[in-house]
C-alpha cells in the first residue's frame, strides 16, 4: 500500500460521494464528530458506548476488532477476517482513495487520533511493507520521514490503465468535479501542454487511445512515478514494444486467414524526394502498418507497381486477400488490369 506523506493539495481529504445501496437498520448509531474515522459513514454500532463491536452496512457482519478490523473487511485486506462481498466496485475504488487520504491528514497535520485507531492502521500498513525484522521503534520513525513504498494493497486495488478507462465515465467525472481542486488540474494540465508545445509533438495526439492510457496508467501509479530514462526508451522498453507488437501481429495474421483482409497502399513523397509507400493490412480487429517501400524506381509504370503490389500480396497470402486499395493514379489503374488479366 503507498502511503502519500505530502499535501499535494488543499483538500487532500475528499469525502466520496454516498451510495444508494447502504441499508439502513433501526437502532443503529454512526459516531459523529471532527476527528470521526471516514469509515463510519460506511459502518455503524449496534451500542454506541461499545466501539469495538463495529456492523458493516453492507453486509451487516459484525466485527470485534474496531473500525480498523471494520475497514480491512470493506477494503478486502487479506487476513484475519473476510472480504465483504457486496460493495459496489466503483465505490470500493473510492473508499480506497479515502482511506489513502486520511493518512496524508495524519502525516500532515499529526493532530488527535480517534482512539488510537489511525495509528493502529498505519502500522499495519508497515507490517504489510516492511521485512518482520525491522523494529518497532525504526518503523515508527520511518513512518515519519515520509518513505512512499508500494505494498499489497496496492496490488490488490491496481487497475491496469483500459480498465480504468472502461470504468463509468459518470462515476470518475462526478468524482473527479466534486473532490478535485480545479487550480490544480490547470497547473497539470499546463506542465502537459508545454511537453505538447516545446517538443514540437502534433496536437491529434492527445486524441490518441495511447495517450490516454498513459495518462491513466500515471494516475494509477501515484506520486513519485520515477520516469524512464533515455537508455531504457531507446533498449529494454522498446524491446519490450517490440515483443508486444509481435504478438498484436500474431493475433492480425490468424485472424485475416479466417475471414479475409484489405491490403491498402498509400503513397507520399518525403524531403529527399523520393517515393515511398506505407502497406497497411485491414482485418476485423482493426488496420496494421506492416511496412514501408522505396518505390522511387517503381511508381514510373503500371508493370513496375503491379510486381511491387504482386509481392506483397503473395506475403500476406492470396488467398487471404479481398481487396487491394490504392492510389487512383494511371500506374496504379494500370497494375489493377495486369492484375485481372493474371
Amino acid at each position: 500500500m503507498m502511503i502519500n506523506r505530502t499535501m499535494t493539495q488543499s483538500n487532500a481529504n475528499p469525502s466520496p460521494s454516498p451510495t444508494p445501496s447502504i441499508s439502513s437498520s433501526i437502532g443503529m448509531y454512526k459516531p459523529s464528530g471532527d476527528n470521526v474515522d471516514l469509515f463510519w459513514q460506511w459502518n455503524s454500532l449496534k451500542d454506541k458506548n461499545n466501539r469495538k463491536s463495529v456492523t458493516c452496512d453492507f453486509c451487516q457482519k459484525t466485527s470485534t476488532g474496531g473500525i480498523t478490523r471494520a475497514k480491512r473487511h470493506q477494503l478486502g485486506i487479506k487476513g484475519d477476517v473476510g472480504a465483504c462481498r457486496k460493495i459496489p466496485e466503483d465505490l470500493k475504488f473510492e473508499m480506497k482513495k479515502a482511506y489513502e487520504s486520511k493518512f496524508i491528514d495524519i502525516e500532515v497535520s499529526m493532530g488527535p487520533l480517534e482512539e488510537d485507531e489511525d495509528e493502529d492502521d498505519i502500522q499495519v500498513i508497515s507490517r504489510m511493507k516492511r521485512p518482520s525484522s525491522i523494529s518497532a521503534e525504526h518503523t515508527s520513525t520511518t513512518k515519519r520521514r515520509g518513505i512512499n513504498v508500494k505494498g499489497p494493497l496496492d496490488l490488490l486495488f491496481a487497475r491496469k490503465p483500459e480498465e480504468s478507462i472502461k470504468v463509468g465515465k459518470s462515476m470518475r467525472q462526478t468524482s473527479l468535479n466534486d473532490t478535485c481542486n480545479k487550480e490544480a488540474r490547470a497547473r497539470v494540465n499546463q506542465y502537459i501542454a508545454r511537453f505538447f508545445y516545446r517538443n514540437g509533438i502534433a496536437f491529434n495526439v492527445a486524441r490518441s487511445k495511447s495517450f490516454k492510457l498513459m495518462i491513466e496508467a500515471i494516475d494509477n501509479y501515484g506520486p513519485h512515478l520515477k520516469p524512464p530514462s533515455y537508455h531504457e526508451l531507446r533498449v529494454p522498453l522498446l524491446k519490450k514494444e517490440l515483443e508486444y507488437t509481435k504478438v498484436l501481429l500474431k493475433s492480425h495474421e490468424e485472424e485475416r486467414a479466417q475471414y479475409g483482409c484489405s491490403i491498402m497502399s498509400d503513397g507520399w513523397t518525403d524531403k529527399k524526394n523520393r517515393t515511398l509507400i506505407n502497406f497497411l493490412v485491414n482485418c476485423s480487429l482493426g488496420t496494421m502498418f506492416v511496412k514501408s517501400v522505396d518505390a522511387s524506381e517503381y511508381t514510373k509504370t503500371g508493370e513496375k507497381i503491379f510486381e511491387l503490389l504482386n509481392s506483397f500480396i503473395e506475403e500476406i497470402g492470396e488467398k487471404n486477400v479481398v481487396q487491394v486499395v490504392t492510389d487512383n493514379g494511371s500506374n496504379y489503374v494500370m497494375a489493377g488490369k495486369i492484375h485481372y488479366t493474371q
